[in-house]
């Protein structure tokens, strides 16, 4: 009976997934499966420091992680009623927020670069009729966004969310001047954030590579690391749990589409999809590839196919490392804290 029930809504369970979504309140309301990663959040708050970072590999969850903060920091608080969030003790004030993806301004030199920063901030200027001065740098009207937003908020602090750091750095790695180049200026747009602390409740930066904080971040020394910290391993990606509780139904499809058992679909996930650990005890689900499996229903790399790891390669080629890790099996924490350190 079991079965037959799920024979006769397999187009339901497959559309459940939040395939190619990334937005927290997008998922929400189209009734998408969202694996609730709000306790972090809560963490993040009872920490109450301002500036926190966290680098994770691409199409890991970062994006949807930076949606989810935002949403929340609007004060978005029907969105959450079904998470572990939403009985915590907060009073869902309404923070403005400026959220910005690096991944998606031009960088094939410095001048675009600068431009495009500065057509953002206008941009988000503008969204809030927030008016700026005109012949300034892109440095001072970030600074002077930051300050404007403040003084529009019953709060007088406002929420940054930066998505993607080091994208105008990893785009050109193999070009070491415009890499270089490119660093120089987000390092100066990065610290206005330090030079503005006082307007800001809650800076969140996620980025790949988990740059040293002399070169990027020169003037931040209370940055709280979360890449490899003990209490947020799995923050990102699907705990084995956390697959079972929010994908039972689409791997009993799984399991039907293909004639297997339900722990023969879920051994076959391990194999594939669960070989990532950043601290050695954790392992989780890679996501893009774990969701593209259920709705595909069946087991291949979908992550590697989806593009070539450019800055792996580079990195791998520019330190000379002996230790072969293109071999398709499961990283060491040892390891992953070696590459870490490389970045």
């Amino acid at each position: 009976m079991k079965n037959n029930c799920i024979g006769e809504n397999m187009g339901y369970i497959r559309d459940r997934l939040s395939l190619g979504l990334a937005e927290f309140n997008g998922l929400i309301n189209e009734n998408k499966i969202y694996v609730d990663k709000t306790r972090f959040i809560e963490k993040m708050l009872n920490q109450g420091a301002v500036y926190y970072f966290l680098s994770r590999p691409r199409r890991f969850g970062k994006t949807l992680f930076i949606s989810t903060l935002k949403n929340f920091f609007e004060g978005n608080k029907e969105l959450f009623k079904n998470t572990n969030i939403y009985d915590y003790n907060w009073d869902w004030d309404e923070y403005p927020v400026v959220r910005i993806s690096m991944n998606d301004l031009s960088n094939d030199n410095p001048e675009t670069l600068e431009k495009d920063i500065l057509d953002l901030i206008k941009k988000i200027a503008k969204e809030n009729n927030v008016k700026l001065n005109k012949n300034s740098s892109y440095i001072r009207k970030f600074s002077q966004l930051i300050e404007e937003l403040a003084k529009l908020s019953d709060t007088k602090q406002i929420v940054v969310l930066i998505d993607e750091y080091d994208a105008p750095i990893l785009d050109h790695i193999d070009n070491t001047n415009l890499a270089n180049d490119n660093r120089k200026i987000l390092q100066n747009f990065y610290n206005v954030l330090k030079n503005n602390e006082k307007h800001l409740k809650f800076v969140f930066i996620t980025g790949i590579t988990k740059f040293t904080k002399t070169s990027i971040f020169s003037k931040f020394n209370n940055f709280v690391e979360l890449s490899l910290h003990e209490d947020y391993t799995t923050i990102c990606g699907i705990t084995h749990e956390e697959f079972k509780h929010y994908y039972h139904d689409q791997i009993e499809v799984m399991a039907l589409k293909n004639k297997l058992t339900y722990n023969e679909v879920l051994d076959k996930f391990n194999h594939w999809y669960d070989g990532y650990s950043w601290d050695g005890i954790n392992k989780v689900y890679n996501p893009f590839s774990t969701l593209n499996a259920l709705y595909e229903r069946k087991f291949m790399g979908f992550w590697f196919g989806s593009g070539t790891p450019t800055f792996l390669a580079e990195t791998f080629k520019h330190k000379k490392i002996i230790e072969d890790y293109t071999k398709p099996r499961e990283l060491k924490y040892t390891e992953i804290k070696k590459l870490f350190s490389m970045m």
